[in-house]
């Protein structure tokens, strides 16, 4: 009896789309022979530097000012004292005050008539009859009476003693009646047996034949 000897599938078939699992995929070295790099040959050329600046925060050498615009604007300035206007001394004008007046002059001969009388104030009387205490709102809203209210009197219905007629509306208009339904026309599915014998032939067997 000869013994099997296992090959690995790169043995047995060579044409090109089975893998052995125990091969590496990747080569061993570097393809150096291709169109890739025949055209496109490695220089020493080193790219380009690019103009736009590098993403970096703006910070300045020097310390920083303290300085704000409100203190720029509005400085400080000198104060200087407040200036109080000096009373002068009163001093009385020369002369005497005329005291004629102007009905006076253009009046002469009419004096300044008689002064008038004081009008003294109005005496008030008391009056000996007894106060009147009720009001014109008491007088035009008085209390009117309450009228009481009777109790209704209580119905006693008297209770049916008679049973219950199960009877309906429904059951006295529509009574059953015995009417059978129609017959119907239409043929009974039944099965259509066949005295002839089955044949075991088929069409598989007819086309097909040894």
């Amino acid at each position: 009896m000869s013994v099997l000897q296992q090959r690995c599938i790169c043995q047995i078939c060579n044409c090109g789309r089975h893998r052995c699992p125990h091969q590496p995929r990747k080569p061993q070295y570097a393809c150096t022979l291709s169109e890739y790099q025949n055209t496109y040959v490695k220089t020493s050329a080193r790219p380009a530097t690019p103009c736009k600046p590098l993403e970096r925060t703006l910070a300045r050498s020097g310390g920083a000012e303290g300085i704000s615009t409100q203190q720029q604007d509005y400085t400080a300035h000198k104060l200087h004292p407040r200036r109080v206007k000096s009373a002068t001394a009163y001093q009385r004008p020369p002369g005497e005050m005329q005291r004629a007046t102007e009905y006076s002059q253009h009046f002469p001969s009419y004096g300044t008539g008689h002064a008038a009388k004081t009008i003294n104030p109005r005496r008030r009387r008391s009056s000996t009859a007894p106060m009147e205490t009720s009001t014109e709102h008491s007088r035009a809203f008085t209390a009117w009476p309450i009228q009481t209210h009777r109790p209704r009197p209580c119905v006693v219905v008297a209770q049916n003693t008679e049973p219950m007629q199960q009877a309906t509306t429904s059951g006295e208009a529509f009574q059953k009646k015995n009417v059978r339904p129609a017959t119907s026309m239409k043929p009974r599915e039944t099965g259509v047996n066949s005295t002839e014998p089955l044949q075991a032939e088929t069409t598989n067997k007819a086309e097909f034949g040894p």
